[in-house]
Formats: structure tokens, sequence, C-alpha cells
């Protein structure tokens, strides 16, 4: 489901579905955020270390942890990359929960913007 044209992604949610934010002090959160060198962001709770990124530092965070990535998370990030989505991987403490699916939207007239660009030999 998408937000309404001219929604903001974030707020629309929480509007449609009446959601509140929750005081995260009292369970005692520390949130990791993402970084061009660790590629992965997430949150550290008691009793559980979250993460979300892409295979390559999941599976680098999962070794760290004593443990690696299964083939079968694998083989939904091979799928979904030779679809052309980017795969995004879940992991709590040691192990994999499971694989997201980003699939960018071109927008409408993108094709042909770049088409008048390349003709200009101001784009690859």
């Amino acid at each position: 489901m998408r937000p309404p044209k001219g929604a903001q992604s974030s707020s629309w949610p929480r509007e449609k579905y009446n959601l509140r934010g929750r005081d995260l002090a009292g369970i005692h959160a520390e949130f990791v955020p993402f970084s061009a060198q660790t590629r992965m962001s997430g949150v550290n709770l008691p009793g559980a270390i979250i993460r979300k990124g892409s295979v390559d530092a999941i599976a680098r965070f999962l070794e760290e942890q004593g443990s690696s990535l299964p083939q079968k998370v694998r083989d939904r990030v091979e799928e979904i990359a030779s679809a052309g989505g980017t795969p995004l991987v879940v992991a709590e403490n040691a192990a994999a929960l499971g694989v997201i699916y980003l699939k960018d939207i071109v927008k409408g007239g993108l094709k042909e913007r770049l088409a008048r660009l390349r003709a200009m030999a101001l784009a690859p």
C-alpha cells in the first residue's frame, strides 16, 4: 500500500492507522545509525542486538556473533538482486531473520529526460 500522492511517507502510516510512538528511554534502546563504513544500522536492546544492512555487512556481523548467513537467506538475496531490487538483510543476535526487498520506482518521464541528456552529451 502506498501513501496518497503528496503525503509524507513517514507520517502517513501514523495518521492512517492511528499509530503513536512510544517512549524508548524505559527500555534502554541504543540506536546504531547507518554509516557508509559499516553499511548497516540497528538498535541494541537488553538481550537483543538487531541489525539491518547489506548482505555482506550482515554476513560479517553474524560471523562476529559466531554464526553465518544461511543459504536460504543468500538464495533470497540473489532472487531480489536478479529482479533488480536491493536486498537488505535483518538479523537479531546471531540469527538472520529475513530479507527486505527494496524496489526503486522510476518516475514517469525520467527515461525520456535521460535520453535527452544523453543526446546533449551531458549524461553517460
